[in-house]
């Protein structure tokens, strides 16, 4: 009896000390089972081992209650995050917050079970909404890089191992050779270790950034205890994480310069927009004030034309009314006058 007591309190504290005692060996092939859904002999081939050392610790992880039957036992009650399993310290994007639709080809006899019972599950710790055309799924996982192409080809391949996932759940299809719907409705890129994210952290204040639309691409996170710059519109998380990557190497490579100074850098920037704004304006009011002018003076002319024009009319039709009202003789005599030099002396 004593023994079984004994036995039983060690095996509790063991069971629920979560993830955080694990070593670094132990967590990483965790994670290459639980994340990236890997067999034993390409664990062993990733981190240039043997296959029975894979299988050691495996069996450990199952003693210590993490793994059972190599599926995560309670992630919630494990502590468990993506980026508590493995990270990887030398990248500097965090792809997360993805959101998947994926409509089905073809169903199955269990699928169509479970949707009676209910229309959510979790698998591999995504949380999964089940309809009977589609299904949406929310990743809770991280994918790391150093840029935005390196951050999705990554998801990418962990979304296509993932599908086979489901269908072997499921026995469904949910892509063929020639077809396959999957469209992405949210996405976050996150910058992490921003030094401007870590000043705001640290002053507590708010910074969110809009477009002329009114819809949000830009905001200041502290996730996991990071400062992080996040790029969080669903169309375009890509090119503005990219724009602000640029931003920063354009400004902090070619120069050594600190954050006071990249904010001066950031105000005399704007400053310089907006007198640029004044300068256009005021030649725009120029050239409005000057074609103005013109077409006044353009009017004008026009008048004189017309006046001119009717007055040269009016002379014309004197002219040849005084002609109409003169005799044969005073006519051809009129025709026939040919004044002198003394004429107009």
């Amino acid at each position: 009896m004593v023994y079984k007591k004994v036995y039983k309190k060690v095996y509790k504290k063991v069971v629920f000390n979560g993830i955080d005692n694990l070593t670094k060996s132990q967590k990483e092939i965790l994670y290459y089972l639980t994340d990236e859904f890997l067999t034993i002999k390409q664990i062993a081939k990733k981190r240039s081992t043997t296959r029975q050392a894979v299988y050691n610790t495996i069996k450990i992880l199952e003693k210590k209650g993490v793994l059972n039957n190599k599926k995560l036992v309670n992630p919630k009650r494990q502590g468990y995050t993506p980026k508590t399993i493995y990270e990887d310290d030398n990248k500097e994007l965090r792809f997360h917050a993805i959101g998947l639709t994926i409509k089905l080809i073809s169903s199955s006899p269990l699928y169509e079970r479970l949707l009676k019972i209910r229309n959510r599950d979790d698998l591999e710790n995504n949380t999964l909404e089940l309809y009977k055309e589609c299904i949406v799924i929310y990743l809770n996982k991280d994918f790391w890089g150093n840029s935005a192409n390196e951050c999705i080809r990554k998801s990418e391949e962990y979304i296509s191992r993932y599908i086979n996932r489901l269908e072997s759940n499921y026995k469904i299809i949910l892509r063929t050779e020639r077809r396959c719907d999957i469209k992405e409705f949210r996405g976050h890129i996150a910058k992490i270790n921003d030094p401007l994210a870590r000043e705001i952290n640290i002053n507590k204040e708010y910074f969110k950034v809009y477009d002329n639309h009114g819809e949000l691409r830009l905001l200041i996170d502290h996730s996991f205890s990071y400062d992080e710059l996040e790029a969080v519109h669903r169309d375009n998380y890509k090119r503005d994480i990219t724009k602000v990557q640029d931003f920063y190497k354009d400004l902090l490579e070619k120069d050594t310069i600190n954050l006071s100074e990249i904010k001066n850098r950031l105000k005399i920037f704007e400053n310089e927009n907006t007198n640029i704004m004044l300068n256009i304006k005021q030649i725009s009011d120029l050239l409005i004030s000057s074609m103005q002018t013109y077409e006044v003076k353009v009017n004008t002319l026009l008048e004189l034309h017309k006046t001119s024009t009717n007055q040269l009319q009016t002379t014309i039709q004197l002219q040849n009314n005084l002609i109409k009202s003169l005799t044969p003789k005073e006519e051809q005599a009129s025709t026939n006058f040919k004044p002198s030099m003394s004429y107009f002396m």
